[in-house]
């Protein structure tokens, strides 16, 4: 009975609309294989006279923020390779156009726009509906707009056109990967408004949220102990901090900010703030506190520049290197990566400011000029000290084993509390540790020297 058309078929190859036509209206009472069979009974003598419709399905990706940034995306992505998926339903050939991009990369705050719209070149009253994959996992912040009538199919709202989805990604949602999966079904309404389904189809997008990638880019960052920068009382240094945001780029999202800020976890000593403290001044304000400060040039290609500056002031010298920390990080995430910096203020330095003299400087160190001046063979002239010129305010001294305060100080003619006023990270009440620097100011006169080694005070 299936093939009962076949003599027919053979005897109007000439004309092989009619058979066409009449194994069509006999296959709706058949199902899905026998239609098929039928199909293949007359394909070989009436191809050419068979109903043939082209279904094109475009997916069109626009990810950014500007209408004309929207529609070259749109441009873009039309351009695709087709992919033909041949489905035999009552002799209906579909072909799907699909675009090259079937991943779209966007990022936190970016506005990312997924147009799924189907198309249809067929001489009969076809209608398209399209509804989600309910499968996978789906957005709760997307926006779905039916830019067709929206309709219900089996109580589950389904389109008549095209679905426009817009997706602002979270950053909750950084790192994660999104399938967004659309099924169309062509209805025949030729022959009323429950006409059979003529042809399926499907496609799928998958959206991939890029997480924020901050990194030091500076080789001042990060380095290894061993290597620690030197910083002078009374000189403004700086050391260059910068990051940027590595996650890859996307073609309209722009990339990803990044903030620096010092961290206290890691920097020694610590602080409140994770910077080197400030020590009250004569007058009494608190003077030589680190900063963090970003760049006057601000940023270059996404690199983010900021300088660690400090003028150190009396009090800050130390044997043991100052530690700081710092974090580069998204303004909206509490943690990114962390790396420190090494700093000592050399004892025993002082950089000259402006007014400044011989008699001023020795004062201030509770020393005399003659002494200032003989531990200074380069400066030529005493009475014009050039200004930020770095000065030796006494001699370094390496703590041995054995040493202690007082006996340190009768080698050196001088005394117990101009030691530890010189180092102010020394404690009487702490021991001396071996390998330690100590400032020692011992006095030019007042003491006789035999042949350069037997040296004692003068009475």
């Amino acid at each position: 009975e299936m093939c009962s058309g076949m003599a027919e078929c053979s005897q109007q190859a000439e004309s092989p609309s009619s058979c066409s036509a009449s194994n069509r209206r006999s296959s709706h009472e058949f199902d899905s294989g026998t239609e098929f069979a039928a199909r293949r009974c007359c394909s070989s003598s009436v191809s050419s006279g068979m109903r043939l419709f082209t279904w094109a399905i475009t997916v069109v990706v626009a990810v950014g923020l500007s209408e004309a940034a929207v529609q070259e995306s749109s441009i873009a992505a039309a351009d695709g390779s087709t992919l033909r998926d041949h489905i035999s339903t009552l002799g209906i050939d579909i072909t799907v156009q699909s675009p090259m991009q079937e991943s779209v990369q966007t990022k936190v705050g970016c506005q990312t726009e997924v147009l799924f719209q189907a198309s249809h070149a067929a001489d009969i009253n076809l209608t398209v509906w399209a509804e989600f994959d309910n499968t996978y996992a789906f957005p709760r912040n997307i926006e779905t707009n039916c830019l067709g009538t929206p309709d219900l199919k089996n109580g589950l709202q389904v389109c008549e056109g095209a679905y426009h989805l817009v997706f602002t990604p979270s950053l909750t949602q950084a790192g994660q990967s999104f399938t967004i999966c659309v099924h169309w079904d062509a209805r025949d309404r030729s022959i009323g408004p429950n006409g059979p389904v003529l042809g399926h189809a499907s496609k799928c997008v998958t959206l991939n949220v890029l997480a924020p990638d901050p990194l030091f880019t500076d080789n001042n960052v990060g380095r290894a102990a061993s290597i620690t920068s030197t910083f002078n009382v009374g000189c403004v240094d700086q050391i260059r901090v910068s990051a940027k945001d590595f996650a890859a780029e996307t073609p309209l999202c722009p990339a990803y900010p990044v903030i620096v800020e010092p961290v206290v976890e890691g920097s020694y000593p610590r602080s409140d703030t994770g910077m080197p403290m400030g020590k009250p001044s004569p007058t009494g304000s608190i003077v030589g506190a680190a900063e963090l400060v970003p760049s006057p040039s601000g940023s270059s290609g996404g690199e983010m520049e900021y300088f660690f500056r400090w003028k150190p002031v009396r009090g800050h010298e130390s044997a043991i290197p100052y530690r700081v920390c710092f974090q580069a990080r998204h303004p909206e995430q509490m943690l990114g990566e962390v790396k420190c910096v090494s700093v000592k203020v050399q004892k025993c330095r002082y950089c000259v400011q402006e007014g400044d003299s011989m008699a001023s400087i020795s004062a201030d160190f509770n020393t005399d000029w003659l002494h200032l001046y003989t531990t200074n063979p380069t400066i030529r002239d005493p009475d014009h000290l050039p200004t930020h010129a770095v000065v030796n305010t006494g001699v370094l001294y390496e703590v041995r084993e054995g040493d202690y305060l007082e006996l340190i100080a009768q080698k050196f003619f001088t005394s117990s509390s101009k030691i530890l006023a010189a180092n102010p990270d020394v404690s009487a009440a702490s021991p001396l540790l071996e390998g330690h620097e100590l400032c020692l100011m011992p006095p030019v006169c007042g003491v006789t020297c035999e042949h350069g080694l037997d040296c004692h005070p003068i009475p």
